[in-house]
């Protein structure tokens, strides 16, 4: 390390500062920690690419009984499977859990044939997840800490809802409404937490019912 530093404030309109401490929340890249955990396990010789999810994960269903079976390790991640984008999504925000959300895919439409159209998904990478823990016998949180976090010295990094909501020093996330940048709902929801508001709107329900947030989110250090 050469350099840390950060820059800007961590919410608009006031003046404390970003630090090289800060958290910032990194969303749908956090997929990378996923994708990274099967790659070391394809490394290790404990599934290949190719293997059918199937093999591994029996429960696993997809809308067509033959892209049920034909389904790869690497189709999970490709993002070609044939659902419309974002298929789900919303299930992860109003309470359901990791295991209801991937049962859920067997009732999901497909409006392209399979492996034909790109369409952004983030609910097969919870079928990664799934595999990561069926292979290890270890939480993909463990899989995560063990395998990625603690060898990277990446100590502040935090992969649950909870985790980013208790720390202190986030960057709180914005959005462009006409023009004007505006604090979304998790950054109120967030700074009512600390000043002890709990909300009852919904805006600050975790991602799933055991409280983990789907999608792996991930907050680290700025200077990381």
């Amino acid at each position: 390390m050469i350099y840390a530093n950060g820059f800007g404030v961590k919410k608009q309109g006031e003046d404390d500062p970003v630090n090289e401490n800060t958290i910032f929340q990194i969303g749908s890249t956090s997929k990378a920690f996923t994708a990274a955990l099967v790659a070391m396990m394809v490394d290790e010789g404990k599934l290949n690419w190719k293997d059918k999810v199937i093999d591994y994960l029996p429960d696993f269903m997809m809308y067509d009984p033959w892209v049920t079976r034909e389904f790869l390790i690497d189709d999970v991640m490709a993002q070609h499977s044939g659902m419309p984008g974002y298929a789900s999504d919303l299930l992860s925000f109003i309470g359901f859990d990791r295991k209801h959300i991937i049962h859920s895919i067997c009732y999901i439409q497909p409006i392209s044939s399979f492996r034909s159209e790109f369409a952004y998904m983030n609910n097969l990478f919870l079928v990664a997840a799934a595999l990561v823990e069926e292979i290890s016998g270890k939480t993909w949180e463990e899989n995560l800490r063990e395998r990625i976090l603690d060898p990277l010295g990446m100590n502040n990094t935090t992969y649950t809802q909870n985790g980013f909501v208790q720390s202190s020093n986030v960057a709180y996330l914005h959005q462009n409404k006409n023009g004007l940048w505006v604090c979304q709902a998790v950054a109120r929801a967030h700074q009512d937490l600390q000043r002890g508001r709990p909300r009852h709107d919904g805006e600050n329900l975790p991602a799933s019912s055991d409280g983990r947030r789907s999608g792996c989110r991930v907050g680290e250090r700025a200077k990381h």
